[in-house]
């Protein structure tokens, strides 16, 4: 397993799986309390096949990596870190191109840093963004995690995810409650920046042009699928395309329509 530092000092873990001959390398950036890991399955069904080599960062506070657990300083510390990655990634392979994979607050981070680094990448995948939530955060409690990040902004609390919302696959649910990596926990200032970031996606222009796959599920209770919609309808371009899937959960990698899913993300990677 690979390891880099971080500008703060951490030590951040990549989960690797390599390709025999790889024309282009995919990094992915996992959701809020998970960890790199749990993609090994769309590393081996999607872009294995497909001859990409595929890094999966267990990003600051999750999984193997240092941190306090769900907690995050900004927005701007997770794009530098996911920006670290990317370089660690040219230098081992300077010749091949690389495009990103976000899902749910890893999708948001992706937006986020194609925005400040708009031609670093070839294309990018990103499902179930943290745009919005799929709910209205209590405004109490936003004002006061907004108020608490800038006294105690690593104390962390349970975020109270329904895991019965993330797929209809039971079997997927219950490895994701038995995964000892898993974890509930998150930061004012993590949560803060994130709800922050996701209203600023909204407002300002988008400026990554290149290849863009956002894809969203219809029943998503946890992140909004309006939201990425929104976002869709306020900065379509050629090359972003933009699926809804009917009655998809907000894991549409670990759905009942997983398989689907996969099809459809192989045909838009042989356009790449």
């Amino acid at each position: 397993m690979l390891s880099i530092t971080t500008s703060d000092n951490l030590k951040l873990y990549i989960h690797s799986w390599e390709a025999a001959a790889p024309t282009k390398i995919v990094l992915i950036v996992h959701g809020h309390g998970e960890h790199g890991g749990r993609y090994e399955h769309i590393a081996k069904n999607v872009f294995l096949p497909a001859n990409n080599s595929v890094w999966a960062m267990d990003q600051r506070g999750h999984g193997l990596s240092e941190g306090v657990r769900g907690h995050a300083p900004s927005m701007a510390q997770l794009v530098a870190d996911v920006q670290l990655t990317i370089e660690t990634i040219q230098q081992t392979y300077p010749s091949l191109p690389i495009y990103i994979y976000g899902h749910s607050m890893g999708g948001s981070i992706v937006l986020n840093y194609l925005n400040a680094y708009p031609t670093t990448t070839i294309a990018a995948l990103v499902t179930s963004p943290w745009i919005k939530l799929a709910f209205t955060p209590n405004p109490i409690q936003v004002k006061l995690a907004q108020i608490v990040k800038g006294i105690f902004p690593s104390m962390t609390q349970d975020s109270k995810l329904d895991v019965s919302q993330l797929s209809r696959d039971n079997d997927e649910i219950q490895k994701y409650v038995s995964d000892s990596k898993v974890h509930s926990r998150v930061s004012p200032a993590l949560f803060f920046s994130c709800y922050q970031k996701g209203i600023e996606l909204l407002e300002t222009p988008f400026l990554y042009k290149n290849k863009l796959l956002l894809m969203h599920g219809s029943l998503d209770k946890i992140t909004s699928c309006k939201a990425s919609s929104e976002f869709y309808t306020k900065n379509k371009y050629n090359g972003f395309v933009y699926k809804e899937w009917e009655g998809g959960f907000h894991e549409l990698h670990n759905d009942s329509i997983r398989k689907e899913v996969y099809e459809y993300i192989n045909k838009w990677i042989i356009t790449l």
